[in-house]
């Protein structure tokens, strides 16, 4: 991969609605006009967030506080292979140090275009209780 893209982020709550994001920034050197981060971020696969590096970060900041439970990522309008494959998605409240909370690696996004990754959880679901004892 030479450089990155991505259709649209999608942030849900606890109780799986969207979370509206307030603003969103990279510190990628190269995009295009029109395709900066805020476009990852408009609700709408049919835009997106280009980044000609092939690494870098998004950064999002909400529009209020929020319990974050899943997010959702959006392949973009072209080129299959710009679409990122591994990430990590890591919180912060106001000044507190950033805590990872999810990772991904080796992900295969679908080839269709403007289309869902699927959803990833953030809050996992706790294991199985284990088998209750034999009399």
């Amino acid at each position: 991969m030479t450089d990155l893209q991505l259709g649209d982020i999608n942030m849900r709550d606890e109780y799986n609605q969207t979370v509206p994001i307030a603003s969103a920034y990279s510190g990628c050197p190269i995009h295009d006009a029109g395709e900066g981060p805020q476009q990852a971020v408009d609700g709408t696969a049919y835009t997106k967030w280009y980044c000609g590096t092939t690494s870098a970060t998004l950064s999002l900041s909400l529009s209020a506080p929020a319990l974050l439970s899943a997010y959702e990522l959006f392949t973009a309008n072209d080129y299959p292979g710009r679409d990122p494959s591994s990430w990590h998605l890591a919180c912060s409240s106001d000044s507190e140090p950033y805590v990872q909370v999810d990772a991904v690696a080796e992900f295969q996004p679908t080839p269709d275009r403007f289309a869902t990754y699927g959803l990833f959880y953030i809050v996992k679901s706790p294991p199985p209780s284990p088998p209750p004892p034999s009399p």
